[in-house]
């Protein structure tokens, strides 16, 4: 009998539900038992509680083990204090680890069941355990005036970097400690404030734990501007403090001594020792970069032969890329090109991929156009260089220039694109995958996006494919009342466009490059004469298809426009009342901008990207100085994209450049070329 009700409820429920978001027929007998969790979901999106306490109770004693976990956990938010602490309780018994803990917690927090939650956490390691999980139990310990509270907290402040966890903790306490008040002011970045503890710590070094050290070196460095004799406080307390310190110390003089101008013998020296001193491959990784931009202020040949040196040593090859990114700037700016192929031969097999693909590419381009010559014929290096920009499976940008440069076929670029992205290891659960795809099939489309952030790595590809599939169809199908679910589609697969685990589709490739909007877009760029890959391309760079994202500069809606530029645009279209939130409006005042500086520009469509981004005076101003600095007026763009003095518009371009292709030759089925040489005019 229960049965047929839960047949009858699920019916009912999925015949009001809209239809884009829903499968044809139910989906009961497919899942079973665990139907039932579903199907409490949606009783409780219609506020039956009843209803949905009931199925939840079936699903958690009957449904496949995530899906009991889930009801488990749904239950734990549903009925009296008493049956919700009951049910978490149990959940916790079940499970023993962190994330049943915590939900235990929030609850006995909510209940002000502070003696509980100091029962519960009595095990918890401060050192490791997860800092809400902390905070709990300190409030906890706060609120019952326990007499343990003072010295556990003051461990808890200084064994892990000071959170905002231990921050709220702090601000309930009337007196605290002079350490916790230390580390407190170090949060807030009042450094000044806090200097004069931070002198005083250095004079019982011994008592210094590493996070202290940490802090004291950011006191002596953004606390004040007697750099050299702050510098020399740390090198003396290096030789005073527990091994465990002494890092910090080095780390901070190196750092001190590049404020007091001092040279770099003596500051590539401090970070020489804090690296030797290094507990971690990223404290490791800290010191090196520093001591890498040490290098490259004092000169781009004296920082290649620093990464000649330690290029073997360092851990996280993502960790410089910003590193190179300036190096690289400098070499062209400097007209460095023996250097550049140099640097591109150095970090192969060390730097990112991404790093490796830029100096490969931009390698063979100074080769191509005359600036780096050799004795010897030069087409075989440029192959050489330009196949192993297209081993790289971290950028778009350089492997379509690359293709283009090598003249592959269409058929031979397909096959790169596709095999895009960091190949990555998944511990691939086919009973999380039911979970997931279940949202889905019983029309959840409001659950997706937050259980894919807690589940995604325990899913496949075409899981994730299907799932932000499901959530496109329903923004294109609920009249705009639904736009968020078009940024968490993209988000969800891009994301695993980018960490595949092996070759991609085009269905994921699609929806990680989605032509939303596609009316409005399609309608302006008729109008406006301009290919609608180029705005698509656009609006994905510039906002990820999220209509009324803000920007921090003030930016808004979809194509990001300022509020200054939209009035000009506004006056210009004769145009008195607007929204820009309003996805057409945007969009058409957006196509029309881009199509305008196209015009005023009489150049690549790649110079009017720059010009979106960074305004059309400060780009005629890079031309005419790339025209000075190289000596001719037509120096190729991709070149000319290298040697900008913007990082920020540096990459813009290059996003643009990827995007569009892809744009074109998924939908349209243009020649990823053709459109290269349209954007770029190599």
């Amino acid at each position: 009998m229960a049965s047929h009700r839960a047949s009858v409820f699920v019916l009912l429920l999925l015949l009001v539900f809209p239809v884009a978001c829903t499968k044809a027929e139910t989906p009961q007998s497919e899942y079973g038992s665990d139907a039932d969790y579903y199907m409490a979901l949606r009783a409780l999106d219609s506020r039956d509680t009843e209803t949905a306490t009931r199925l939840f109770s079936q699903a958690a004693k009957k449904g496949s083990p995530f899906v009991a976990r889930r009801a488990s956990e749904e239950l734990g938010k549903l009925g009296s204090v008493g049956e919700r602490i009951e049910t978490l309780e149990k959940l916790y018994k079940t499970y023993s680890d962190e994330t049943s803990l915590l939900a235990l917690c929030r609850e006995l927090t909510a209940d002000n069941e502070y003696a509980s939650i100091i029962k519960h956490t009595a095990g918890i390691d401060l050192a490791s355990c997860d800092n809400e999980i902390a905070y709990y139990r300190f409030l906890a310990m706060l609120k019952k005036s326990d007499s343990k509270f003072s010295d556990s907290f003051l461990e808890w402040c200084t064994s892990r970097p000071f959170s905002s966890f231990h921050y709220k903790i702090y601000s309930q306490i009337e007196s605290p400690l002079p350490l916790v008040q230390f580390r407190a002011s170090v949060y807030d970045k009042k450094y000044e404030e806090a200097l004069a503890f931070a002198k005083q710590l250095l004079s019982e070094p011994h008592s210094i734990t590493p996070q202290l050290a940490s802090d004291i070196g950011k006191c002596l460095l953004y606390g004040s501007t007697r750099y050299a004799e702050n510098a020399a406080l740390c090198d003396n307390a290096a030789t005073q403090v527990n091994k465990d310190c002494v890092f910090y110390m080095h780390f901070y003089a190196g750092r001190l001594y590049e404020k007091a101008g001092s040279s770099f013998t003596r500051i590539k020296d401090r970070y020489k020792k804090a690296m030797d001193e290094s507990a971690s491959d990223s404290l490791f990784d800290n010191a090196c970069w520093y001591y890498l931009s040490a290098a490259l202020k004092s000169s781009p040949q004296e920082a290649v032969d620093e990464v000649s040196e330690f290029r073997a040593k360092w851990h996280d090859p993502y960790y410089y890329d910003d590193f190179f990114d300036t190096l690289s700037l400098r070499l062209i700016s400097e007209h460095l090109w023996k250097e550049y192929y140099r640097t591109a031969t150095l970090i192969d097999g060390y730097a990112s991929d991404e790093t490796v693909a830029k100096y490969s590419y931009m390698s063979a381009r100074f080769i191509q156009s005359g600036y780096l010559k050799f004795n010897e014929p030069s087409e075989p290096i440029v192959q050489v260089l330009l196949t192993r920009c297209l081993s790289s499976g971290s950028d778009f940008y350089y492997r379509i220039l690359a293709a283009h440069a090598l003249k592959l076929p269409e058929d031979e670029i397909e096959k790169l694109l596709l095999s895009y992205g960091i190949k990555t290891e998944y511990k691939i659960d086919p009973d999380c995958e039911k979970l997931m795809n279940g949202y889905a099939d019983f029309g959840l489309s409001n659950y997706i996006y937050s259980e894919w952030q807690r589940f995604d790595s325990l899913i496949g590809s075409a899981c994730v494919e299907r799932l932000s599939g499901f959530l496109k169809d329903c923004a294109d199908n609920a009249n705009g009342s639904l736009n968020s679910y078009y940024e968490q589609s993209i988000r969800m697969a891009s994301r695993r466009v980018n960490y595949p685990e092996g070759t991609l589709t085009k269905t994921l490739l699609s929806l990680a490059y989605p032509k939303d909007f596609s009316q409005y877009v399609e309608e302006a760029a008729a109008k406006f004469e301009t290919p609608d890959y180029l705005m698509y391309a656009l609006i994905r760079s510039e906002s990820f298809f999220a209509p009324k994202v803000t920007s921090y500069a003030s930016a808004v809606g979809l194509t990001q426009l300022m509020e200054s530029t939209a009035a000009d645009v506004a006056r210009k279209l004769r145009i008195n009342d607007y929204n820009l939130e309003d996805p057409k409006t945007n969009i058409m005042f957006g196509t029309f901008y881009l199509a305008e500086l196209q015009s005023r520009l009489n150049g690549a469509y790649i110079n009017s990207f720059f010009s979106y981004n960074g305004g059309i005076t400060r780009v005629r101003s890079w031309i005419k100085s790339a025209a000075l600095e190289f000596g001719t007026d037509s120096l190729a763009n991709d070149i000319f994209l290298e040697a900008l003095p913007y990082a920020e518009t540096r990459e813009y371009g290059r996003k643009i450049t990827a995007a569009a292709p892809l744009y074109a030759w998924l939908y349209d089925g243009i020649s990823i070329n053709n459109v290269v040489e349209q954007i770029m005019q190599i």
